[in-house]
Parts: C-alpha cells; sequence; structure tokens
C-alpha cells in the first residue's frame, strides 16, 4: 500500500539555528576543503522492534549497520566529515499506541481516490507499535518518546532503525541529532540524505516537506551596472545555498497517487518548460544534472552522492557552530580506535580472542612498525594516538579498500601502526598507534623434577611449584647437585621445559 512512498523523505522540525547567519561563504571554492580540519561525529544505532520483541521477520545484523557506517564516510569524507560507530541497543515498542493508516483514498465523494489521507481507526492499537513507523500519529510521537525513555545520546548522531516505515526517512529536523532509517534504507541514498538533514541541509527545493517557488531563479545577485539585484534571494530563500539552483520540485503524484517526474528524462536531465515558475513567475533556466542528482532533492529516482560546494561549507559550518551538532563531534584519535574486540597482551595468546575490529569504510595500511617505548607503559597495547616517537616503515603487512566487506578482516595486526588514507593532511597522514607486543604469557605456576639417579629414569622426586617460586631468580642456585627437568607453565597452559644437570661446586 505504501510502495509509493517509501522512498520520499519526511523532516520533522527546523532548528532555530538552521537560518542563523553563517560564518562561512558558500560561493568558496570547494578545491579548499580538503585542507581544513577534519570533522568526526558520534553514531549511534537503536534497533526499534515491535511490541511483541519480533523485527518484522528481518535478520538484524550489526555488519548492516557498519555498512550503513562504511557509506556514509565513503561520501562524506572527501568533505572532511567523518563519522565514528559507537554501537547499537535493541528497544521494543509500547503496546499502546493507536493504530492510524496512510491511505490513498476518495475525498470529494465521486468513488475515485484522489488523495493521501491519515485515517484513524478508533479502539485499535497498532500491532506494530514502532516497529513500523507509520507518517501520521507515530512519527509525530516518536523522536518525543525516544527521548523521553532514554533512547537518544546528546553527544552522538541517533539513527533509529524500524524494520518498517511508511516513507524512506524521517530526520528529527534540520540540524538535529536524531533520524530514523528502516533497515532496507541504511545503504541507500536515503542514509546520506537523512543525514544530511541532521547536519544542515534543507531540501533543495523547499525548507519543509512540502514543495515551494519561493527561491527566485536569477542566479545574479548584482546587476550589470553594480546595483544590488532585488530579484535575487538565493541566500536566504528555500535551500539558503546559492549554488544549487531554484527548482519548486522535480517529483509530482499522478492521479494513482504514485510518484511521477514529467520533467526529467530518462538521463536525469531536467526538461526545461513554460510550466514550472518562480513566484515572481520566472522559467527555471539554471537547473542542472547535478541539481537533478543532488542528494538533497526529490528526484529520489535519480539521487546520487552529490553535494555542490555551497551546500558542504554549510554543513561544516553547523557542525562546528550549532549545539546540537557540535555536541556530537569528537576527536579523530577516536577513529584509530577498535569497536570491538580488544588486543592481546601476550604471544602466544589465549584461544579463541576476539581482535580489536576496526569500522568499515576507509583505505587503511597497517604498516610495520617498532617501538622502544622507554618512555611510556603501553602495557602491551598500542601506544595512544598522540605518541609518535616510534619508527614506522613504508611496508604495509595488511592492506584494507574501503569497501572491504569482509570487517572481520579490519584488524589490528602485532608489530604494525595504523595509516588511514583518508587523512592526508600533514598533522593526520602519519602512521598512529604503533602496536608492537613482544610480551610472553606470564608463568603462573610449575614443578621441578629431580632424578633421584642422576640418570633418566622413573626414581624421580616431583616439587610442585607456585608463581612466585618457579619464577625465583635464584631458583637454580638453590638447588642441591644433580639431574632436574624445571617445567614452566603459562596462563594458556603451555609447559616449557629445562633440563640442567647441577654439578658439585
Amino acid at each position: 500500500m505504501f510502495a509509493q512512498n517509501d522512498i520520499e523523505c519526511v523532516i520533522e522540525g527546523t532548528s532555530s539555528y538552521a537560518d542563523t547567519p553563517d560564518v562561512y561563504d558558500y560561493m568558496q571554492n570547494n578545491t579548499d576543503v580538503p585542507s581544513q580540519e577534519p570533522l568526526v561525529l558520534n553514531v549511534y544505532f537503536w534497533q526499534i522492534k515491535a511490541p511483541d520483541g519480533s523485527y518484522g521477520g528481518i535478520n538484524f545484523t550489526e555488519d548492516q549497520l557498519l555498512a550503513c557506517i562504511a557509506n556514509l564516510n565513503i561520501f562524506y569524507n572527501s568533505h572532511q566529515i567523518y563519522f565514528k560507530y559507537r554501537g547499537y541497543q535493541s528497544v521494543t515498542s509500547p503496546s499502546d499506541n493507536p493504530l492510524w493508516q496512510y491511505e490513498w483514498i476518495d475525498t470529494d465523494e465521486d468513488n475515485i481516490p484522489d488523495a493521501w489521507v491519515c485515517v484513524e481507526y478508533p479502539g485499535q492499537f497498532d500491532p506494530n507499535g514502532y516497529g513500523n513507523i507509520g507518517r501520521c500519529w507515530d512519527l509525530s510521537h516518536f523522536f518525543g518518546w525516544a527521548n523521553s525513555n532514554g533512547y537518544r545520546h546528546t553527544d552522538a548522531i541517533n539513527i533509529y532503525v524500524p524494520y518498517g516505515s511508511e516513507f524512506g526517512g524521517a530526520a528529527a529536523g534540520v540540524i538535529s541529532n536524531s533520524t530514523i532509517l528502516k533497515y532496507a534504507k541504511l545503504v541507500t541514498p536515503s542514509a546520506t540524505h537523512e543525514i544530511g538533514h541532521n547536519i544542515g541541509l534543507y531540501h533543495t527545493r523547499a525548507k519543509g516537506n512540502g514543495n515551494s517557488n519561493q527561491e527566485h531563479d536569477t542566479r545574479d545577485e548584482f546587476l550589470p551596472n553594480g546595483e544590488l539585484n532585488l530579484e535575487f534571494n538565493a541566500r536566504t530563500a528555500d535551500d539558503n545555498v546559492m549554488d544549487t539552483a531554484a527548482n519548486t520540485t522535480f517529483r509530482y503524484v499522478d492521479a494513482n497517487g504514485q510518484s511521477i517526474y514529467p520533467y526529467i528524462d530518462e538521463n536525469c536531465k531536467y526538461i526545461p518548460n513554460l510550466i514550472e515558475k518562480d513566484e515572481i513567475n520566472h522559467p527555471y533556466t539554471h537547473i542542472t544534472n547535478l541539481d537533478v542528482i543532488n542528494t538533497m532533492g526529490d528526484a529520489y529516482e535519480c539521487l546520487t552522492n552529490y553535494l555542490s560546494p555551497g551546500q558542504v561549507y554549510r554543513m561544516r559550518d553547523k557542525i562546528q557552530n550549532a549545539p546540537p551538532l557540535s555536541n556530537t563531534l569528537t576527536e579523530v584519535a577516536s577513529l584509530y580506535e577498535p569497536y570491538k574486540g580488544s588486543y592481546p597482551l601476550y604471544y602466544p595468546h589465549p584461544q579463541p580472542w576476539v581482535y580489536p575490529l576496526f569500522q568499515p569504510g576507509f583505505n587503511y595500511r597497517f604498516v610495520e612498525c617498532q617501538c622502544d617505548c622507554d618512555d611510556i607503559d603501553t602495557g602491551g597495547g598500542p601506544v595512544p594516538y598522540e605518541y609518535t616517537n616510534f619508527n614506522s616503515t613504508n611496508t604495509s603487512i595488511l592492506t584494507i579498500d574501503k569497501n572491504e566487506p569482509n570487517y572481520s578482516l579490519i584488524t589490528h595486526p602485532n608489530h604494525t601502526a595504523i595509516r588511514i588514507l583518508e587523512f592526508n593532511i600533514s598533522d593526520y597522514a602519519v602512521p598512529r598507534r604503533c602496536y608492537d607486543n613482544w610480551y610472553s604469557p606470564p608463568i603462573i605456576g610449575g614443578s621441578i623434577i629431580k632424578f633421584n639417579d642422576n640418570v633418566f629414569n622413573a626414581n624421580v622426586t616431583i616439587t610442585p611449584q607456585d608463581a612466585n617460586s618457579i619464577n625465583n631468580s635464584n631458583l637454580i642456585n638453590e638447588l642441591q647437585p644433580g639431574l632436574y627437568n624445571i617445567i614452566k607453565t603459562d596462563s594458556n597452559g603451555n609447559n616449557q621445559e629445562t633440563v640442567i644437570f647441577k654439578e658439585n661446586e
């Protein structure tokens, strides 16, 4: 019933920070973005289940969340924006949500359905709860429910993952730290689109969910004589970005409620026409293919991961200056921390072992390193991110591509440091976190076998040893003359045997 709305975005609100004056000039050349400081935002996921704990028959996996993080990073990293995966939690929906449906019905009593309308079913409860979020009652109440129940982190972008929804995605607002993406949309342009709203971007067509012709077609801020062009309003109308063309909408709805794109051709190019006009009756003359495929547009069948330079500057401005976003910022060092697992403190280590795993979406090089580390106690783990007093080479022991699908491979081998190639500014392009562990398993006990006849036979005396006695540096000196087998047992249960013959002194 709702397939036609499956790709549509719904914004729940707009932050007061969305239209405040901006720090950056959005018409700067985008080539200087790679030289700017990287911005890293925390991301936390919430799996939203039905009231009975089910998940719509879908096999929910952490790998799908990691794939979402990978795709977000692959797209946004070129704009020096990064996302740190902070894990997920599963929560169960309430069982008393009233039942509403978004239905294509007849509103003018001619027996022909003509509009999408929210329909209430009094006295009935929604069996899906928030597991399948409707765009009527559910959407207007969900974010408040999540917040009041402690299902929102103020220091992270919160992505809520129900198994279904009557829309493609829904950000809590332009400049906000919450968004809804059903499981099937985690690795699609819907994800980059909704995160775009979170970090400061309007739809290119309007500030809200509808359509707008308020942005004028002209891109000329000044007239040929140098005077201000009074028809120019691109900096403040609709998406507040000058280098995205004005447009009212690309998506229309036909008589059956289906999405159509009458002025977009099969190559995702705009078809100029005299029907679509701005509020001062000017046809749109500046729309290009890049506007049609823009991540924040509504030509949903054409959307790709493209943003204009102006949109990029707007995002970076809002991330750094709007508290709902600046509160989610974390350090670059966090990307060099595993999201799961731990470092063995000695080798060989106990088996099985969950090695440190790093989030996908980056081009990793784990290069040879050697660290004396006399001035720092690592406890057998890697050195801190800030510590660079170690030697490394260009020899890669492990190379991981940003599109690597087997996430279990993205681990940190011993005697290597980490390079993330997406960081190409000098201060960030050096190898970090050298892991150079030469520790052996601790000796926890053992035994001393004395061959009473001073030859190898069964006439022996066995004396068990605890950790203190077997590790005593004077152990051999304190033995009586004779033939011995000294057995040391490490924490893995392995034995180290040393045969000695101590002569009379």
